[in-house]
This record gives structure tokens, sequence and C-alpha cells, in this order.
């Protein structure tokens, strides 16, 4: 049984299953052969270490035929000065990291996106009206775009009761919200009703809170000393990624660099409140960004360049 600090790698040809609620602290977390999170109702997973990368293998939670239905949680450990992942070449990898050279392939449970204000809401206000119907419950986090010129004007919010259409904050707000019955894209081509958007999600990423230090998701390709190519690929669906991204350096919550080989794709996600960029894609390939919300950033939502092949549909950026 792995302890708290130990190196621990998945050997090439192992295909074992996480079922530990919470995982000791590790340092590093190769993955050569084939790990996946148990399927169980009603039993969470926790997944802390400094280093995880995903070498020649594959990580695993849920599947498209069969989304994770429980809460999986995936904890970048460390701070600015913890040991770093190398790769060689001429990608930096970096500490506090997800890395991945072969394929990460995490599918959540189906959530509620998006709704917009059916009522203005004004600043100390602590409700707010929505759709009803939603999946929303107790205990999401929810972020609420800005309406007026002050594009600073943002609110996060988490949600203490939701019912037909009500949704009671946590704290008033601090912003007015334009909100409206009816959407105004018939008189101005567009829908000016504050996005209200779930940031929740079962399955998170997040990188540990200490010294103002986020984690980091990197998928890139690796050629290995015989030659052999690995093709690093991402295929996240309702995915939180949170506190990740690192100030002043590239390193960015999401980040594709040198990912030419694979494919990859992020949907239906929430990547939110890093410290520096929300996504990068430089000189890779084959990458779809759908529908998914990059929010709290402090200097760039997305930094796109030297791209072949890849589709941007769907998404919302705010709060940068």
């Amino acid at each position: 049984m792995p302890v708290e600090g130990d190196d621990v790698e998945i050997m090439s040809g192992w295909n074992m299953i996480l079922d530990l609620s919470e995982t000791p602290k590790f340092k590093t977390l190769t993955v050569n052969g084939r790990l996946s999170f148990v399927q169980l109702d009603d039993f969470d997973i926790h997944l802390m270490a400094e280093r995880i990368f995903v070498r020649a293998g594959e990580l695993f939670i849920g599947t498209i035929e069969e989304p994770f239905t429980s809460q999986a949680t995936i904890t970048l450990m460390g701070d600015q000065k913890s040991d770093t992942l190398t790769l060689g070449g001429t990608v930096d990898g970096g500490n506090k990291i997800l890395g991945v050279t072969g394929l990460a392939a995490f599918y959540g449970a189906s959530r509620s996106r998006e709704s917009r204000l059916l009522v203005s809401a004004y600043a100390g206000q602590d409700t707010i009206v929505v759709e009803p119907g939603l999946d929303w419950k107790e205990g999401d986090e929810i972020y609420l775009a800005p309406t007026a010129s002050q594009h600073w004007h943002s609110d996060y919010r988490t949600i203490v009761s939701y019912a037909g259409g009500e949704i009671v904050l946590d704290e008033p707000l601090s912003y007015y919200h334009y909100g409206d019955a009816e959407s105004t894209e018939e008189e101005f081509s567009v829908d000016m009703r504050c996005e209200v958007l779930l940031l929740s999600r079962n399955i998170k990423i997040q990188g540990e809170d200490v010294d103002g230090w986020g984690g980091q998701v990197l998928a890139t390709d690796l050629f290995e000393m015989d030659g052999t190519w690995r093709k690093g690929s991402l295929m996240f669906d309702h995915v939180q990624v949170y506190n990740c991204s690192q100030k002043d350096a590239y390193h960015s919550a999401i980040r594709f660099e040198g990912a030419s080989g694979g494919h990859s794709r992020i949907s239906n996600s929430a990547v939110h409140n890093g410290l520096d960029w929300g996504l990068m894609v430089w000189s890779s390939n084959n990458i779809e960004i759908v529908d998914t919300v990059y929010v709290g950033w402090r200097s760039v939502g997305m930094n796109l360049d030297a791209m072949r092949n890849c589709t941007f549909d769907g998404n919302f950026i705010g709060d940068v």
C-alpha cells in the first residue's frame, strides 16, 4: 500500500482500479498502464499528488456510455518551489501538474449548463430568478455575468436553495444584472439578459490553495529515445477545473503545447478562477473546445496560436 510522499507508477500492461475514498499525498503518480476510478453509487474518490504524469497509459473517470456519477476530485499539491515534471524537448512541464502524453478521459454527470435572468437583480439582493426545471441544487457554484458597461461587474455565488426558478444565494449580489422574461434578440440581434452559468461539476480538478500558486493541466506529445511517438490527448466532458494556471507564466489552467498527434475535446465544462491564463493552444492540432465556460482570469481567457484543425464553438469567456 503506497504511503504519503511516495512516487507511484502504474506499470505498462497493468489495468488498475482506484477504489480509495482518499489517497495518500503522492509525490509523483506515473501512469504507463491503465488507471480507472471505480464507479460505485455514493462512493466519492479524492486523488492527491504533486505531479500526475499520464505518460504511456490511460487515466479514466467514467466513460461516454457510463459517465461518473459520484464525486471525483483530483487535487494538485504543492507550491511554487515544488519539484517540476521534466518532459524533455522544448516543452516546459512545470510543477503542480496533471501532464498527459497518453490519454486522460473524464466524463462527468450531465448538468444544466446555463440560464438567463428572467427578472433584473440589484446589488444587495440575495435572490434571483432563472428558468425553472434546471438540475441546480444547494451547494452549486454559479457565475453571473456583467450586463452594464462596467466589465468587472461579475458575481460568484453559491446556491442555498433552488425551487421553481428562484435561487436563494449565500451572499447578496455586489452588482446589478439585467434580466427579463423575454429575449432581446429580436429587437437588438443579441440577447442582453444576464447569463447565469453553472460552475460546479462532479469531476473536479483543483490546485491546492497554498501561496497563490495554482495547478495546471498539460497535454503534449513526447518522443521516446526509441522513436516511439506519444500523443497527448484530453477528453473532458462535464469537468470542473478550479484554482489552476500559474501567475506570470504560460502555464494556463489547461494547456495544449506541441500536442499535434492526438485528438482532444473539452465540452460542457467549467474552467474558472485561476491566477493568469485560462486556456493556451500552441503548436497543437485536432482540438475541440465546445460549450465550456472560462471565467475569472487575471491576464488571458484564451490564447490560440499556431494550430490546425481546431474547433471553438459555444464557449463563454468572461471576467478577465
